[in-house]
């Protein structure tokens, strides 16, 4: 990929991810950027360098790293050791993504019975603070992935009333980061849930 054309992704992307009005897919990441203004940027050696290492990931690299670490301040963030795990943790998840899911669904689970909770229950918010299923995936113990399923699966950001301040960033971030995922059917992750919950 050109510098160019990875500095007009790398807008792209971080316009879906901070802006509610655009989205990438609809777009077709396409943003006004103009050359001149490519001229001007600070970090055009990073373009040169994420483009051709990354090719035609790089709009997912880029997508991985926003909702990895919540935000991605410039393009030279981009180009870090911490950065370059994030995307082999992603690229590891996504090539074993229903098992994934499955161990992912198991911990809830597993935390909800230690708990005396519904798996139901690890969907709401109570007193102002996050849902469960999202203390586990912020400690980890859960990937962004299967928020994303769980979330086409039960639209869960949608139903949450949640008055914490850190709601509003996440959910948008889980939906945001749904246009990057290649998954199989969903109808193949509905039933791994419907067998783990039986």
């Amino acid at each position: 990929m050109e510098p160019y054309e990875a500095y007009q992704k790398f807008l792209a992307v971080k316009a879906h991810f901070t802006r509610p009005s655009y989205d990438y897919k609809k777009y077709n990441g396409k943003v006004n950027a103009k050359f001149n203004a490519f001229t001007k940027a600070k970090g055009k050696f990073f373009y040169g360098k994420l483009g051709k290492k990354f090719k035609s990931d790089f709009p997912e690299y880029v997508a991985t790293c926003f909702a990895y670490s919540g935000n991605v301040g410039w393009i030279g963030d981009l180009d870090s050791e911490e950065s370059y795990l994030m995307w082999d943790e992603h690229l590891k998840n996504m090539q074993s993504i229903r098992r994934v899911f499955q161990k992912d669904v198991q911990q809830i689970l597993d935390v909800a019975e230690k708990n005396g909770l519904s798996f139901k229950e690890m969907f709401l918010c109570k007193s102002g603070e996050l849902p469960p299923v999202e203390k586990l995936r912020k400690i980890d113990l859960i990937t962004m992935e299967s928020c994303v399923i769980l979330n086409r699966l039960l639209g869960y950001t949608t139903k949450i009333k949640c008055t914490n301040p850190l709601w509003g960033d996440i959910k948008i971030t889980i939906e945001k980061f749904d246009t990057f995922l290649q998954l199989p059917a969903t109808g193949i992750f509905a039933q791994l849930l419907k067998r783990k919950l039986s």
